[in-house]
């Protein structure tokens, strides 16, 4: 990355923000569509997870 322009590099970083924060709405959004059960708390877990990789 050395040498790397650092709007280049701060751009990178906000897409792949946006794209966790995207994977977090969806899962969210089928976890509670889905209900009460097992599978929607394994989805919801999922979506937890994804929000520890933005210190949620």
């Amino acid at each position: 990355m050395s040498g790397q322009d650092p709007q280049e590099l701060i751009s990178m970083l906000n897409e792949d923000i946006k794209g966790e924060h995207a994977a977090i709405v969806q899962y969210l959004r089928h976890a509670y569509a889905m209900g009460e059960g097992e599978m929607a708390c394994e989805i919801e877990a999922i979506a937890r997870d994804e929000m520890r990789h933005l210190d949620w």
